[in-house]
């Protein structure tokens, strides 16, 4: 359950927000469904962003490991090239993004 004055989550049945003090009516179905999904969400979004950064690193190691960036510094940067770290920066961009996202 969340606090409707602050947004803090706090415990079902506690009576005032121990954040803001905010005296605490008891939850309708309909406001424990929400809850629920927030949270769901707010999972899913922390499971994304790990998955994505995970994807991101992953991607980056195996660049080193097949000289990938070597072969750049020594024979030029082609446009692939940079989509290809382009990629690279995202997924590991919107994945910290998410990752941060989900702590909210």
């Amino acid at each position: 359950m969340f606090c409707k004055n602050c947004g803090k989550e706090i415990p079902d049945g506690t009576k005032f927000c121990s954040s803001c003090g905010t005296a605490i009516e008891p939850a309708t179905k309909t406001e424990e469904f929400k809850s629920t999904v927030q949270k769901t969400k707010s999972k899913g979004k922390k499971i994304g962003g790990i998955v994505m950064t995970t994807l991101g690193g992953l991607s980056v190691i195996g660049s080193f490991v097949n000289d990938y960036y070597w072969n750049i510094t020594h024979n030029g940067v082609n446009m692939s090239d940079l989509v290809t770290i382009g990629i690279q920066i995202a997924l590991i961009a919107v994945g910290v993004y998410l990752i941060y996202k989900s702590k909210k």
